[in-house]
């Protein structure tokens, strides 16, 4: 999707939770759909890079200036959605899948035998390697920046918020516990579609289908 005045090029998977707010804030702007899409391709219109500060949610998005000639991948905080790409000296490939990246790998698919050790050793290969030589893993809560000379930058744009500890008797941790589940449950029922829940039987989704039957009559 581009900006209005085509100055920005945005690429995106996920879903924004709080892009009602975000679009609030956004007078002036002439939206053409009334999407999470559009919503962040606007506020990085009128805030330029740190409007990702303000999002809330799953997602994944490579975004392109052509005035500044930059192009910006950037994942969520917790990494919950992936993003790969691939760099040789014709360009930068991304996607989030790496099947998609494989056709860009010049000398075709190879394994990568250090991140091979890693996976032998903790069944998991940690960002920014993947299996894959020649194809890397955003880290999350990262952004990477691309200039048209080539010239790449990684930098965190979150971290998880220092605490301090304080005493909290059970009876009270008990409702921050219950308070938090509730305002996160209802984060994540904002959506154009119908909504539905993976229901095992279990504590965990029993309380998650609870709390959506309390929060929408």
């Amino acid at each position: 999707m581009a900006s209005v005045d085509g100055r920005l090029h945005l690429c995106f998977n996920g879903e924004i939770l709080n892009y009602r707010q975000i679009r609030r804030g956004l007078d002036g702007y002439p939206f053409r759909t009334g999407g999470d899409t559009e919503t962040l391709l606007a506020a990085h219109h009128r805030r330029g890079a740190e409007a990702v500060v303000d999002l809330q949610g799953q997602f994944a998005y490579a975004l392109h200036d052509a005035e500044a000639g930059e192009l910006t991948l950037v994942r969520d905080r917790l990494g919950i959605l992936p993003l790969y790409y691939h760099v040789d000296r014709t360009g930068i490939a991304f996607a989030s899948e790496i099947k998609a990246l494989l056709p860009a790998l010049r000398n075709g698919p190879e394994i990568d035998t250090a991140s091979l050790d890693d996976y032998f050793a903790q069944r998991s290969v940690p960002a920014p390697y993947t299996l894959f030589e020649g194809v890397r893993k955003l880290p999350a809560g990262h952004r990477l920046r691309v200039s048209t000379s080539g010239a790449m930058s990684l930098e965190r744009w979150w971290s998880l918020p220092e605490h301090s500890r304080v005493g909290v008797d059970p009876a009270r941790a008990v409702d921050e516990v219950a308070a938090a589940l509730e305002e996160s449950v209802g984060a994540n029922m904002v959506a154009d579609v119908p909504l539905g829940a993976f229901l095992s039987g279990g504590v965990d989704s029993s309380l998650i289908v609870a709390l959506m039957s309390k929060l929408r009559d």
